[in-house]
């Protein structure tokens, strides 16, 4: 049962913007340094299952094309991390085992499934799984000790998803009388851990790092150091 409202649009909308900032900063700078591979390959894994009905029922439009435009952007990202901007890709510092993910999320999900139907249980499981993938990028950046610029903007837009999201829970609670239990736990649990990831990324523990401004910096340092060797020779000649 699906229904559009604007919290759920805004929601929709604020995850694809995530999504394609990711994306094109990637393909912009030629480089994955700071990202987690393994947090987007595990949103690959929640996109998958959540989404193997996507030819079995139609819902609207909307619902398949956003299913699609997902599903592409998370395997174009996992695919360029893995294989086209690799020698980039800092694999000893995304060190968290995705058994720890992967497990606590197929017991979750079997819990909480409505109906012992597969496509059920796959769906049940890609809400927990959804909830815990970020957890590989955050371990990654505390343990770099930086916080790139383009994760905390990425965590941002996705705080903002999931807040949207519990709003959509609310309205169609009182507007349709329709409640998903399982939707409100993992939910729940996604929304704190993404607050508590902003909180991090932008605390003491771990240190603002924006390339574009490091260059800048950079390059003014260049020419004021260029520009005072140039000030004392001419004073010595």
């Amino acid at each position: 049962m699906t229904a559009m409202n604007i919290y759920r649009l805004l929601g929709d909308g604020s995850h694809l913007i995530a999504m394609i900032y990711l994306l094109l900063w990637i393909i912009k700078r030629k480089s994955c340094s700071g990202i987690s591979g393994k947090t987007q390959f595990v949103h690959c894994i929640v996109f998958t299952l959540r989404y193997l009905d996507l030819f079995k029922y139609f819902i609207s439009y909307y619902n398949t094309l956003i299913k699609l435009i997902f599903l592409t952007i998370t395997y174009a990202t996992t695919g360029l991390i893995a294989i086209g901007y690799n020698g980039t890709y800092e694999m000893e510092e995304d060190n968290l085992k995705l058994s720890y993910i992967l497990i606590p999320s197929f017991i979750l999900g079997m819990l909480f499934t409505y109906t012992y139907d597969i496509l059920e249980i796959c769906w049940s499981m890609s809400l927990f799984l959804e909830a815990l993938a970020i957890l590989p990028q955050l371990i990654m950046s505390h343990n770099r000790g930086e916080s790139l610029g383009v994760i905390r903007h990425y965590m941002l837009m996705l705080a903002f998803y999931k807040t949207m999201y519990c709003f959509n829970w609310v309205y169609r609670k009182l507007c349709m009388d329709y409640f998903s239990l399982t939707s409100v736990i993992a939910g729940t649990g996604q929304t704190l851990v993404y607050y508590a990831a902003v909180k991090m990324l932008y605390s003491d523990q771990v240190v603002f790092y924006d390339r574009d401004i490091f260059l800048q910096y950079k390059t003014l340092l260049t020419e004021s150091s260029h520009a005072q060797n140039r000030r004392l020779n001419q004073n010595s000649g």
